[in-house]
């Protein structure tokens, strides 16, 4: 059976524990800055070469158009009142994520 290289590119909360457990290796971050706190020495994809390789992303709540505003007023609610607590936060600080008002 011949050897291969397994590469991909994935959000660092989903490889943060094969990293870990140095079952993978980080070899770039894809954005403007270092993730300093959790991996200090791996460099961004600028550093390594590839200046044009970038990735951003979000994720988000949605629903159906012409659910009433009471509704989404509350969803709104319920999204703010789980996303609050200091474990959560230190959470979303670990992953390295920024957490954004939500819009109604």
């Amino acid at each position: 059976m011949e050897a291969g290289w397994q590469l991909g590119f994935s959000w660092y909360p989903n490889v943060s524990a094969p990293i870990a457990a140095n079952g993978a290796t980080a070899l770039a971050v894809a954005g403007d800055k270092r993730l300093t706190a959790v991996l200090p020495e791996t460099p961004t994809t600028t550093e390594a070469g590839l200046p044009q390789y970038k990735v951003d992303g979000w994720f988000g709540l949605g629903a159906p158009s012409g659910v009433p505003k009471d509704i989404q007023q509350r969803l709104n609610a319920a999204l703010l009142q789980g996303a609050q607590g200091s474990h959560r936060t230190r959470q979303i600080r670990k992953d390295r994520c920024r957490s954004n008002r939500p819009r109604s």
